[in-house]
């Protein structure tokens, strides 16, 4: 473009600069290189933008291959000023969702996080009477984000043990009846359990537990909504999204019992797309890494034991349940995700990478 020199910057994209004077781009130039220059912060502007990112570094600017101006290497030095955006709303408007284990953790969060799109959701839970408390504010907080939003979806809810084939065909019925709908659109099954244990200690009943749990009750739940959707309804089609773990790639010393569950999860992802696709029924999953919830909270409890798993992470942190919320509404909704089944999508802050 005439008059204007291109910088190359570590956004990934060119962005004219302000200088377009040859003249002034030398005299700018040799104060930066002198450390001289007054005014550190350059103003940038996006081709047919009047607005500005103002990016502001410490140092010298130097040349780049492309002739372009660069800000110091030290990205710690740069700030890039953007306006906060709003996250989008909607993604799943009018559709129907199930959810198994979803009054705690993620299950939870993706429930709450379907609602504000605009899903409604049938969630499963085992009717204990010491998870009252949790399904009680899970309700609270529904309504008041329909409370808040008149395109909110609606929630209902299903005591069922999900270990047995009836709890899924019962929660698919009661989602269609509930919330007066005549399809099933998106599938999860969250509901999974995980006690640490010492493979040569572990007993018989803790392996059955967690594997009938894990794998069977995803199994179930499933197929269950693999029916609606392929010959409940017309025209057929849905998405089901199975939370395995990132338990299922690497090996856990304490998990040998609930590792195999979890990549279990993920083969039947992988085989459910190929038997379903002809149906339009996506299958996809969810892989997450570290992420902070009943299961492990007291192992994380333990200051050590967290830092150390932190320091492995490349973000530096430890997941949350809300973090899976959004890659669940990505696979869930067919205008974003529509060509994508039989996938995994690890939700780990980079610790598999880091771990290979």
């Amino acid at each position: 473009m005439s008059g204007h020199v291109w910088l190359e910057s570590d956004l990934a994209f060119d962005i004219p600069c302000k200088h377009t004077s040859c003249f002034e781009i030398s005299k700018f130039l040799a104060r930066q290189r002198r450390n001289l220059d007054p005014e550190p912060c350059l103003g940038f502007s996006t081709p047919g933008q009047n607005t500005h990112q103002a990016i502001t570094h410490e140092g010298p600017c130097i040349l780049s291959p492309h002739q372009g101006l660069l800000p110091p290497a030290k990205v710690s030095s740069t700030r890039i000023k953007q306006q906060k955006k709003m996250p989008p709303t909607n993604l799943l408007a009018g559709k129907t969702a199930i959810i198994t284990g979803g009054t705690t953790g993620i299950g939870r969060s993706i429930a709450l996080e379907f609602l504000r799109q605009g899903c409604s959701v049938a969630v499963n839970h085992l009717g204990l009477e010491s998870d009252r408390a949790h399904l009680e504010s899970l309700v609270a907080e529904a309504e008041a984000i329909s409370s808040s939003s008149a395109t909110a979806g609606r929630l209902t809810h299903l005591p069922g043990d999900v270990r047995e084939p009836a709890t899924g065909t019962a929660l698919v019925s009661h989602a269609l009846t509930a919330l007066s709908s005549s399809r099933l659109d998106i599938c999860v099954s969250n509901a999974g359990i995980c006690t640490f244990a010492e493979f040569l200690d572990l007993d018989a009943a803790l392996y059955d537990k967690t594997a009938r749990t894990n794998l069977d009750g995803c199994f179930y739940v499933v197929q269950a909504a693999a029916r609606q959707m392929a010959r409940g309804q017309t025209p057929p089609g849905g998405s089901i999204i199975g939370v395995s773990s990132i338990s299922a790639l690497v090996g856990g010393g304490l998990q040998t019992h609930y590792t195999p569950t979890k990549a279990g999860v993920l083969s039947l992802m992988q085989s459910t797309a190929v038997a379903l696709g002809r149906y339009g029924i996506r299958c996809n999953s969810l892989l997450p890494g570290t992420v902070r919830t009943q299961l492990n909270e007291e192992d994380l409890r333990d200051d050590k034991k967290r830092e150390y798993m932190e320091g492995r992470i490349p973000l530096g942190r430890t997941g949350e349940p809300k973090d899976l919320a959004g890659p669940a509404v990505f696979l869930a909704c067919e205008e974003l995700s529509g060509y994508v089944t039989g996938a995994q999508l690890l939700v780990d802050g980079g610790l598999f990478v880091n771990l290979q």
